[in-house]
C-alpha cells in the first residue's frame, strides 16, 4: 500500500491485483483485494488531517465505497457481490448480519464493519475475532487498517509482552518504516 498510494487509480488497481494473484486469483478476490488497499489509502490521508480515528475510519470508508460503487456501476455481477460495502450500507447493519467465514466478501465485510464500529485498536481486534469462525483471517484483516489508525503504541502492552521474536518483528517492521519514507 505504502509503495503504490501515489500512483493513478488504474496502476494501484493493477498493483493490487498482480500481488493477490499469488494466493487469490479469482476476479472476487482481486476486487476484495483492491478495496481493501484502496481503503487503508484513504484512510492514511484522512488522518494525515489530523482527524479523530473514527471519523477518519467512516470517511475513508465512505470515500472508498463511493469510488467502488461508481467504478463498477455497469458490472450487475461485482456491484451485487459487493453490495453491502459499495453502496455504502455496511456500517448500518447489525453484527448478526455479519458473516465471519471464510468467504473473501465476508471476511472484508466483517474486517470493515468492526473498523466502522469500535474505537480503539484493542476493541477492533477483539470484536473481530469474537465473530468466531474464520478469526485469524478476519483479525489479520481488521488488524492491518488498525494498526495504521491507532499506531504501534495502542496494541495492548499484554500482547506485545507475548509476542515471541518481538525484537526481530520490530526491527523487520522499523526498517520497512524506513523504506516507505525514503520513496
Amino acid at each position: 500500500m505504502f509503495l503504490i498510494q501515489h500512483g493513478e487509480f488504474e496502476d494501484r488497481k493493477q498493483a493490487v491485483y498482480d500481488a493477490s494473484a499469488i494466493t487469490h486469483r479469482h476476479p472476487i478476490s482481486k476486487i476484495a483485494c483492491h478495496f481493501y488497499v484502496e481503503f487503508l489509502i484513504q484512510l492514511v490521508r484522512i488522518r494525515q488531517k489530523d482527524m479523530r480515528a473514527t471519523a477518519a475510519i467512516k470517511r475513508a470508508y465512505r470515500h472508498t465505497a463511493e469510488i467502488f460503487r461508481s467504478y463498477y456501476k455497469h458490472d450487475k455481477e461485482m456491484s451485487q457481490t459487493f453490495s453491502k460495502i459499495f453502496t455504502g450500507e455496511l456500517p448500518d447493519c447489525s453484527i448478526h448480519n455479519i458473516k465471519s467465514g471464510g468467504y473473501v466478501v465476508d471476511s472484508l465485510e466483517a474486517a470493515l464493519w468492526c473498523l466502522l464500529h469500535t474505537d480503539s485498536y484493542e476493541t477492533a481486534i477483539l470484536t473481530a475475532v469474537n465473530l468466531g469462525h474464520d478469526t485469524d483471517t478476519i483479525g489479520c484483516i481488521t488488524g492491518g487498517a488498525a494498526g495504521i489508525i491507532y499506531g504501534i503504541k495502542s496494541i495492548p502492552m499484554a500482547w506485545k509482552k507475548t509476542l515471541r521474536r518481538s525484537d526481530m518483528v520490530y526491527g523487520i517492521a522499523g526498517d520497512f518504516a524506513k523504506a516507505c519514507q525514503i520513496l
